[in-house]
């Protein structure tokens, strides 16, 4: 799926996984995705939401996409899929570095990734 030494790292993770392991773990976090997930999850991504924007609004000036447009998705999906909320800060930063996986090495995994410094 990804480079060759990308794919030995990362191993195991759903991206990374074959049937029937693969199916095994996008089962755990596809149910809470699904329409009716979401439905049984309404409530509390409304008062999430609330929470999140009167923060800002109290400042009276913010930035939408820093403040909101990131947060909201990242609490959400990671309260969906039950991941503690230790480490939810750096959801984002993960997923970056997993999309900069794909492709050929470059210098910049070995920021986040040490196994690939020379």
């Amino acid at each position: 799926m990804m480079n060759d030494e990308m794919n030995d790292v990362l191993r195991g993770n759903t991206l990374c996984s074959d049937s029937p392991a693969h199916q095994r773990l996008r089962c755990l976090i596809s149910k809470p995705m699904a329409v009716n997930g979401r439905n049984a999850l309404k409530a509390e991504i409304t008062a999430k939401a609330e929470q999140l924007v009167d923060r800002p609004v109290a400042k009276r000036r913010f930035c939408t996409a820093a403040e909101l447009a990131t947060a909201l998705p990242v609490e959400i999906a990671a309260s969906a899929v039950g991941l503690p909320g230790e480490g939810r800060e750096r959801l984002l930063v993960w997923a970056e570095q997993m999309f900069n996986c794909f492709g050929p090495l470059t210098s910049g995994l070995a920021g986040p990734f040490p196994c690939f410094k020379k």
